[in-house]
């Protein structure tokens, strides 16, 4: 079961949590417990015999601790998995929530065996942590690489700006040996702009543009556009993990600078849905 919470903690179920993720899992938490106490209290609204429960977005935030941004993308992955069902009252009033406890029951059951044999399969590998696991793809990567220079001449392609840098011989810094720090920060600062609000958006998109651009030597200088921002925003929409991004941008980012790929901000996204 995962309909109580005691104390100060959410109890969400490890299936959830293995399937949809942590956050999906805490805020379906909240939303069972709630419906629960709002059944007891005899105050559910049914609607086609389901009963539905109001619960406003900061009421979500107050009890997971999340961001009003990360909770509404949770609440839909949930939605897409039918463990929750939704109806948009509109006039700014807070949605009516409903959750069916067989339902999720049933969810639970048909992932128990995937989510059982991948802790069998961790168990048995290496004592590892995951970012020491990434660390070796990464270190194993540069290896192969390792510290590459071009004498191709990379002249930028940005549509929405006029900056015509070129440059020769140019160092591949996204190969660097700091690149393990600098994917580190690239996975924070898509964290980051993921769980913020959307007063300190605008500041993680730009600190977020200006890291990026760092991959890329022919890309200092470069000034945000419109289809620029979009393009980072939209990394907030992906369901990739944050890690599994960055590592698409810095490959891109070794194709810039090697010439298999355009020399403009957008192609540092190809590949990424």
């Amino acid at each position: 079961m995962i309909n109580t919470k005691q104390n100060s903690f959410i109890k969400s179920d490890k299936v959830i949590r293995y399937k949809l993720g942590s956050k999906a899992a805490d805020t379906l938490a909240v939303l069972i417990y709630k419906y629960e106490y709002w059944k007891s209290q005899s105050k559910l609204v049914y609607i086609d015999g389901i009963g539905y429960f109001f619960i406003s977005l900061n009421d979500l935030k107050a009890e997971t601790g999340y961001t009003k941004n990360v909770i509404a993308k949770n609440i839909s992955l949930l939605k897409q998995a039918r463990l929750v069902q939704s109806i948009r009252q509109g006039l700014n009033k807070p949605n009516r929530y409903s959750v069916d406890q067989k339902v999720i029951d049933d969810y639970i059951d048909r992932y128990r065996g995937e989510l059982e044999k991948w802790q069998e399969d961790t168990r048995e590998n290496p004592v590892t942590s995951g970012r020491e696991r990434k660390c070796e793809k990464r270190i194993s990567r540069i290896t192969k690489r390792c510290i590459q220079k071009t004498s191709k001449e990379c002249a930028t392609k940005n549509k929405n700006t006029k900056n015509k840098n070129t440059e020769n011989n140019i160092t591949n810094r996204a190969s660097s040996g700091s690149e393990i720090d600098l994917e580190y920060r690239l996975e924070e600062k898509i964290s980051n702009l993921r769980s913020c609000d959307d007063q300190e958006g605008d500041q993680e998109v730009v600190s977020l543009f200006r890291l990026l651009c760092s991959l890329v030597e022919s890309f200092k200088g470069f000034k945000m556009s419109e289809n620029d921002r979009e393009l980072i925003l939209k990394l907030t929409e992906s369901e990739i993990e944050e890690y599994k991004l960055v590592s698409k941008i810095t490959s891109n980012a070794f194709d810039i600078i090697e010439g298999r790929k355009e020399p403009r901000f957008g192609s540092l996204f190809v590949g990424i849905n």
